[in-house]
């Protein structure tokens, strides 16, 4: 009725069923229920119509990405109970861990699978032929309700990452170490781990030791934050959007390559170098802000040019102290400018032929570097 009193619409039972039939805590109780892997592939079909909804009713991002996370985790679960009911049970305690945008709860309707497995210690040979089968099975029922297998295999389904918690350690002692590339693309991927059944204990012991190793682990944080700035945005020179120019998702802007995916790197590199790691890219962010400012050594390579050029009996002028004249002065190559990852090589190789300048025939320490380039 409006303010005259006029009728001008109507809500009717099936309104209302229509609305509880696709509400997500609805469609939870339903995939819960399930008896089989079929009726949790109808059930799924409808995922896409509680997320329309959603934006018809000005959720936001965070909301709507934790409300399909949730009913990912509600299917993944059931699958991982009715295998458990079919293959009888575990020979060992364990953990089955969803890793990627899952993890982080931010998981859309394109999301293919990202988990893992991580078992008892006491767990051997003879008991991953059971492991192997419920991995096999979750594997299979995630595709028919239409989360595709992962093309990289980073998946339980994969013996290396189907092992007990012992050989997870040495995984990230091992990435923390030597972060080659291989290194740098499983850390982007496994730091992002929450368990969603089992022995939630296997892995928040594992937590504790990898958080304690990355905070000192400089290099593949480096290696990390590299290649969050590696990924250009999408922004043309007359500052429009650039579309993708072939492929699958021609004509069409990625956003997650081209914006959020640096945007979440960033994020897990403050929050690393902290010394923590939150479930989900506005708790990383509210960590990173929050936490104190991690304390770094800086060498200043425009006062190291300012000490080369000091033994003369003038001032440097301005234009001397420009990086690509700096470079010039030792015989270093042009690089194209206004690049933030060329930059930062720049700035390095000239780093290294001012120290060389500057040490002569004897060793220089850093310590009067960094004392001198305060």
């Amino acid at each position: 009725m409006d303010g005259g009193g006029r009728l001008v619409g109507l809500v009717t039972s099936s309104d209302l069923l229509r609305l509880q039939y696709d509400n997500p805590v609805h469609l939870v109780a339903e995939i819960t229920a399930a008896p089989d892997v079929a009726t949790l592939a109808r059930v799924s079909s409808r995922i896409g119509r509680v997320l329309e909804q959603l934006v018809a009713e000005d959720a936001t991002a965070n909301d709507m990405g934790r409300a399909v996370t949730a009913l990912g985790d509600a299917i993944e679960r059931r699958l991982l109970a009715l295998a458990e009911r079919e293959l009888g049970p575990a020979p060992t305690p364990y953990c089955w861990v969803v890793l990627g945008t899952q993890a982080r709860k931010e998981q859309g309707l394109a999301s293919d699978q990202d988990n893992a497995l991580i078992l008892d210690p006491a767990a051997g040979a003879e008991s991953d032929e059971w492991f192997a089968a419920l991995a096999t099975r979750v594997r299979d029922g995630l595709a028919a309700c239409g989360y595709r297998p992962c093309p990289g295999e980073v998946m339980a389904s994969n013996p290396r990452w189907r092992v007990p918690v012992d050989t997870w350690r040495s995984y990230f002692s091992a990435w923390a170490r030597t972060p080659e590339p291989d290194a740098v693309l499983n850390a982007g991927i496994f730091y992002d781990m929450r368990p969603l059944h089992g022995d939630a204990d296997l892995v928040a012991g594992l937590r504790e030791q990898v958080l304690a190793e990355t905070r000192q682990a400089g290099l593949l944080l480096a290696y990390l934050a590299k290649q969050a700035v590696a990924q250009r945005p999408p922004i043309g020179f007359f500052r429009g959007l650039v579309l993708e120019k072939e492929g699958m998702h021609r004509d069409r802007l990625d956003l997650k390559a081209g914006g959020v995916g640096s945007v979440v790197q960033v994020a897990r590199v403050h929050a690393l170098a902290a010394g923590g790691l939150s479930v989900g890219l506005a708790a990383e962010l509210h960590d990173a802000y929050h936490r104190p400012t991690p304390r770094f050594t800086v060498a200043d390579t425009l006062r190291l040019q300012r000490r080369v050029l000091g033994g003369r009996w003038h001032p440097p002028e301005p234009e001397e102290l420009r990086l690509q004249a700096a470079r010039e002065r030792f015989g270093l190559p042009r690089y194209r400018a206004h690049d933030a990852l060329t930059d930062a090589l720049a700035c390095a190789e000239l780093y290294l032929a001012q120290v060389a300048r500057l040490a002569g025939d004897g060793p220089l320490a850093f310590a009067r570097i960094r004392s001198r380039t305060r």
